[in-house]
């Protein structure tokens, strides 16, 4: 087994790409692998000039033997540059050896990411990692800034409607919520009646009524003296559904 920096040079192009080893032969196997179309690609340029070229165009050389195994690095980053400099470029993707500074994906490949990971629940083991790296860990001034005032979206908004509907909280959540809340929340509670509000059947029309002549549900809640989700909950006959009202709701 041969230590050291390799080059795989395409002849026709005179593009190198450059790479490190401590068995530089099984890697050389590895790249004529996916140069040939087969297995997942380490370089997509290197994969794609493979398919554009086929793989006689390109020739593997032992560009230095490195006996430390500590300076391979170093090493690469001097024939990456020597190459960059001296031929028609380079196949590796990343500024320097040792960083991802200076890369990008594309467009196309971000698309590809989110769409691959778009409604892919997360692992139990993946949320408990999660959850122990943000515990205790409080949100920068700049954060909160930019968190305050934001609005979300109707479509996020319908989206958390169809995750939560029929959702019940479990008796341990509502202890844990109890229990974060403060004495001046609850005290702040308390004072618009959000706790205890019992609403009669007039209250319910009026409510109908004051959505269907435009009016928001935080306008509606202020003058009703309770949360805009109270509001959203019997507008949405979530409660009070006993009670009829012949006007029709706009949404």
């Amino acid at each position: 087994m041969t230590q050291g920096i390799y080059g795989i040079h395409n002849t026709v192009s005179d593009k190198w790409y450059v790479g490190q080893s401590v068995n530089i032969e099984g890697r050389f196997r590895q790249h004529l692998y996916t140069i040939r179309g087969k297995g997942n690609a380490t370089n997509l340029h290197l994969s794609a000039a493979g398919k554009k070229y086929g793989e006689a165009a390109f020739e593997y050389l032992v560009l230095e033997i490195v006996e430390d195994a500590t300076i391979l690095t170093e090493r690469e980053e001097f024939w990456i540059h020597t190459k960059r400099n001296s031929s028609s470029g380079v196949y590796n993707m990343k500024v320097s050896a040792d960083s991802c500074w200076g890369f990008k994906h594309s467009l196309e490949t971000r698309s590809r990411m989110s769409a691959a990971k778009l409604g892919r629940p997360l692992s139990l083991e993946t949320r408990v990692k999660l959850s122990v790296a943000h515990k205790g860990k409080k949100l920068s001034p700049a954060h909160c800034a930019a968190l305050r005032g934001r609005k979300m979206s109707s479509a996020n908004w319908n989206a958390l409607q169809r995750a939560n509907k029929g959702h019940t909280v479990s008796l341990e959540t509502r202890a844990k919520i109890s229990a974060a809340q403060t004495p001046a929340m609850r005290k702040r509670i308390a004072a618009v009646g959000r706790a205890a509000r019992i609403f009669s059947p007039s209250d319910v029309e009026k409510i109908w009524r004051l959505r269907n002549l435009g009016c928001s549900y935080k306008k509606i809640s202020t003058i009703m003296g309770c949360s805009a989700m109270t509001i959203w909950r019997i507008l949405n006959k979530k409660t009070y559904s006993s009670i009829s009202f012949e006007g029709s709701y706009n949404g």
